[in-house]
């Protein structure tokens, strides 16, 4: 029953839930055809307009093909269109966007959209300018997630796209973000404006264009990315804040190329609490471009901005592992700088920069370490602006401080151990302090300031390094100067100076004309163990100036093992003239390497343990020799020369023209003294003047200080006490040319070849080639001897002559005793003349002349020529032969050298010889003597000769042989014939073979005298040796 009873109630629910079954179906029918319906067709237009209307509130102004609903993304817009009016702004279209809508909203019947997410979107600038090609610029695959929220703000979630290859990423923040279409970029261009010639816009395409056209030309190695972050208020511009991130892989740009490049940039905004400001991280494995090549690039930067006080503040940084330019490289580099920056002058308020390089090359210098430090600050009191001072104008509000260093630093020229300076510019002056240049073996110290103002530069300058070691920094000309000179320890210099540079408005000044003359220089320098060319000294000190281009040294003091030499120097640069002052010692010696060979040997003679003296001035031009002028005084004591020793020398001198004076010139020796009046010496002409010269020394010392053949010339000229010589004329320098001396000479004992005299006096005269002898008067062997003499030594080796000599009571042994024997017997008083009229030195078969002989109260029969008849005569009556000569005479020629007499006549106690003949410079004889008996018996000597003459015949000889060893034969057979019994002993040792006994006078050998030597004639060719 209970069953039953059931069954209506449920079939009243089986109807209930067909009905509720169907109509669900119908339900779901509905909704399935408005589905189909509403993605096919779309929303209708009562239900677009809320929708736009809401998203117009949001700040979008969306277009599209229609708005349709999708089963899994919602409401859905299709051909998606946004962008303004304005032609600059690129286009915006997406295939699709799906608007999410708030469904609590709808429940409260109201439309609210609450974000967009954008599909498949492009963005494209369309660069159209006239008269161009039409180029477009698009970035594709956009994909954006945009959420609306209350208060007008804007999330992006993200934004994805590329473009040429890059990839984009994108996420912002925007408060109040209606008022973005307010911005002046978004605001249409009124009529006026599209009417007016479009300069500006199409500035901006003609720019965008070529950003786009650089663009193209860059190839990257990978895929780039890009991320951006935006966060601020719409209402203003500033107050967005940024941050990019861009990586790239690598890349080839017009500029240059990069791998693993990765910048980071982000930009804060404008606030009470915080200015604008941005930050800036840039990193690259390498980047290379025209100017620079890096590796490991680390750059990062940080700017400051406030705009209402119109400054930046900035800080950067830069790193490298290493930097190369076509110039220089670096192994590291490390950079450092803080600066503030007025938006309305380009140069900066106030910065500090610091540069820290290792392993720095270049083609002009290197370096190990290199430190930089510059810092800037506003000046304290500027000068006022003037137009003279152009650029510097640009620097007067600011004030500089620059600080740097480097280590180890080589060039080509040279190396430096380090180096640092501080630089500072102070308006008006700009200051160099501390400059420090150190070398290996010393430094370089300066100092140097500049007043803009008046242009004027001033320095000072402190060295104590080799200047060697920069000598190929130098002009050729200057480092073959420097090359001279040679030092031990660097020599220190002081140096101050100052000068005017050129106006600041002279772009193209002249520095010699304009800048030399206002340099001044003034300092000191000193230096040890010094050469120059080869002259040294111990050590050396000097102060220097130079004023209106006048060098000047005022005290330059040296020292050489010889003593203290004071120098002072002034030349001037323009006319290159020169005045120097030397004072103290100074050994010539030291000048032997500036001399060719022969004046090294000619110093070489020199010795002594002293130098001379020398207190003198020089002036002239410089690089003109024949305007040297000097005067002076030197003195030398306990001085030799080619051994010949002096006590004293000295002279004051004067030289110009090339003439050297000597005036007041004495010489002083242990035997005597040489002086005069003066000497002049002209170089060019090669003459020399003596004037009132006297000597009181030996001739022969003076002869060997001249030359060894002068000494050898005057070897045979001996005086045992030095003769007085006085001496006027001209000397030449070079042979014997244009000579023309006279000499007056007196004094003895003089001995010549074999004669001696105890006093000779004489004049002599040298002109030209030709010697002259006149007056030559003399003690001569107890009388007198006077003559004269002539020499042409136009020929050095047969020196033409002629001479006279008168001799009166001289004593003959005594003569004979000096020319040949010592020992011998003979007696007598001799005098006589001799005139050679041609003859030559060298020829003794050339000599020709005549003279005259007499001898008084003589014994003549020691000598083998007359001893002859003396042994005759003794045969017959002996001691006849053995009588003395009462007197003698007789004259003779010489012709060739030939000695012929016809009138030698001897006259003794009961006979008279008569000579006549020859004999040769050979000493051989062919003569014929007589001996008269009783020739000279008082009233009747000639009758009785007469009578006795044919007794005389017996006396007849002929003489021939030599003068040592003459041999007498009777003329006539008949006194042969009777001599014969009278000496019957030597008549038989005649007739025995073999027998050649010279006789009686065999203990007289006298033998053909040597030529005495002839006055000297040095040659031209050896005159320097001589000398």
């Amino acid at each position: 029953m209970k069953t039953r009873a059931q069954r209506p109630w449920l079939r009243r629910l089986r109807i209930y839930f067909r009905r509720f079954r169907i109509a669900v179906w119908l339900l779901v029918l509905v909704v399935v055809c408005a589905g189909l319906y509403l993605n096919r067709v779309g929303l209708p237009g009562f239900l677009q307009r809320p929708l736009m209307d809401n998203l117009r509130s949001h700040g979008v102004d969306l277009e599209c093909a229609r708005l349709r609903v999708s089963w899994h993304r919602g409401i859905v817009a299709d051909q998606l269109r946004l962008g303004g009016t304005n032609s600059l702004l690129p286009r915006f279209t997406a295939r699709s966007a799906d608007v999410r809508v708030d469904a609590a909203a709808l429940l409260h019947r109201r439309v609210e959209v609450n974000g967009l997410e954008i599909r498949d979107g492009q963005l494209t600038w369309e660069l159209h300018e006239s008269g161009q090609p039409p180029l477009d610029f698009a970035i594709t695959n956009l994909n954006a997630r945009l959420n609306f929220r209350p208060g007008d703000e804007w999330v992006l979630e993200r934004l994805t796209g590329g473009a040429q290859g890059a990839e984009f990423h994108l996420t912002a923040r925007v408060t109040n973000a209606t008022a973005v279409r307010q911005w002046p970029v978004f605001q249409p261009r009124d009529a006026a404006a599209a009417a007016a010639p479009a300069a500006a816009p199409r500035t901006t395409l003609t720019r965008l264009r070529e950003i786009h056209a650089r663009l193209r030309e860059i190839r990257f190695t990978g895929a780039p990315t890009l991320r951006l972050q935006l966060d601020g208020d719409g209402r203003d511009p500033r107050s967005f804040n940024a941050l990019l991130h861009l990586s790239a892989p690598g890349a080839v740009t017009p500029w240059g190329e990069f791998t693993a490049g990765r910048l980071r940039l982000r930009l804060t905004t404008d606030t009470a609490t915080a200015p604008l400001g941005g930050e800036l991280q840039l990193t690259a494995a390498a980047a290379t471009t025209p100017w620079v090549s890096l590796s490991d690039l680390e750059l990062d930067s940080t700017t400051t901005a406030r705009l209402d006080a119109g400054q930046l503040t900035c800080r950067a940084g830069l790193r490298a592992a290493s930097v190369a330019t076509p110039w220089a490289g670096a192994e590291t580099v490390r950079l450092e700088t803080r600066w503030t920056q007025s938006l309305t002058n380009p140069l900066p308020l106030d910065s500090v920069t610091d540069l820290h390089a290792s392993g720095i090359t270049s083609r002009w210098a290197g370096a190990t370490e290199a430190k930089f430090r510059a810092a800037s600050r506003p000046a304290a009191r500027a000068p006022e602006t003037n137009a003279a001072l152009a650029w510097w104008n640009t620097l007067l509000p600011h004030a500089l401080l620059v600080e740097a260093e480097a280590g180890q630093l080589h060039t080509p020229q040279a190396r430096v151990a380090a180096v640092r300076l501080t630089a500072d510019w102070a308006p008006p002056r700009l200051g160099v302090s501390n400059l420090v240049v150190q070398f290996p073996d010393g430094q370089l110290r300066a100092d140097a300031g500049l007043d803009v103002l008046t242009r004027e530069l001033t320095f000072a300058l402190r060295t104590g390094f080799d200047v060697g070691q920069i000598e190929t920094l130098l002009t050729p000309k200057s480092r073959a100067w420097l090359g001279q000179f040679t030092w031990g320890p660097p020599p220190v210099l002081a140096m101050d100076g100052a000068l005017t540079l050129p106006a600041w408005t002279n772009r193209q000044p002249d520095w010699a004309a304009e800048v030399k003359p206002s340099i001044r220089l003034a300092g000191h320098a000193a230096v040890t163990n010094l050469t120059y060319r080869g002259i040294g000294a111990r050590w050396a000190t000097t102060s220097l100036a130079y004023t209106n281009h006048l060098w000047q040294l005022p005290e330059l003091v040296l020292e050489r093992p010889e003593g203290v030499l004071r120098v002072t120097l002034a030349s001037h640069e323009l006319s290159h003239a020169y005045r120097i002052a030397v004072r103290g010692p100074f050994d010539p010696r030291a000048l032997a390497d500036q001399f060719n060979a022969a004046g090294r040997r000619g110093l070489g003679h020199l010795a002594g343990d002293t130098a001379p003296h020398l207190d003198a001035e020089i002036t002239g031009h410089w690089y003109e020799r024949d305007s040297i002028a000097a005067r002076g005084f030197v003195t030398w004591t306990n001085v030799s020369y080619r051994g010949q020793h002096a006590d004293r020398v000295e002279s004051r001198f004067a030289y110009t023209n090339q003439a050297l004076d000597l005036y007041a010139p004495r010489v002083e020796r242990p035997d005597g003294f040489a002086r005069a009046d003066g000497l002049r010496f002209d170089f060019p002409a090669r003459h020399g003047w003596v004037t009132n010269g006297l000597s009181t020394t030996d001739p022969r010392a003076i002869a060997a200080a001249i030359g060894p053949k002068t000494a050898a010339a005057l070897e045979p000229y001996q005086f045992a006490t030095p003769p007085t010589v006085t001496v006027n004329g001209r000397i030449p320098l070079r042979g014997e040319q244009d000579a023309e001396l006279d000499f007056d000479l007196a004094g003895g004992p003089f001995r010549w070849f074999k004669f001696q005299l105890a006093q000779v006096a004489g004049r002599i005269r040298w002109a030209d080639e030709q010697v002259t002898l006149t007056n030559v008067t003399g003690e001569f062997y107890g009388g007198t001897a006077a003559g004269h003499a002539w020499f042409d030594v136009a020929e050095p080796r047969h020196t033409p002559f002629r001479f006279h000599l008168a001799v009166t009571n001289a004593d003959l042994h005594a003569l004979m005793s000096d020319l040949h024997s010592p020992g011998n017997q003979l007696e007598g008083i001799v005098s006589g003349r001799l005139t050679i009229t041609n003859a030559l030195t060298q020829d003794w078969r050339s000599w020709w002349g005549d003279g005259q002989a007499q001898l008084r109260d003589g014994l003549i029969w020691d000598t083998p020529v007359f001893g002859v008849m003396s042994r005759v005569l003794n045969t017959i009556i002996p001691g006849l032969g053995n009588s003395r000569a009462s007197d003698a005479k007789g004259s003779f020629l010489i012709t060739n050298s030939i000695i012929v007499t016809r009138d030698l006549d001897i006259r003794a106690s009961g006979m008279r010889l008569q000579y006549e003949g020859t004999v040769d410079f050979e000493t051989r004889v062919q003569a014929r003597v007589q001996a008269e008996l009783l020739r000279d018996t008082w009233l009747l000597g000639r009758t009785v000769s007469n009578l006795l003459w044919p007794v005389s015949k017996l006396f007849e000889y002929e003489v021939t042989g030599t003068l040592a060893t003459p041999e007498a034969r009777p003329i006539h057979l008949i006194p042969r014939m009777l001599l014969a019994p009278l000496n019957p002993l030597r008549t038989l040792r005649g007739l025995l073979p073999g027998d050649n006994s010279p006789g009686v006078f065999q203990d007289f050998p006298l033998e053909p005298a040597e030529p005495p030597p002839a006055p000297a004639r040095q040659d031209p060719s050896s005159s320097r040796d001589n000398r």
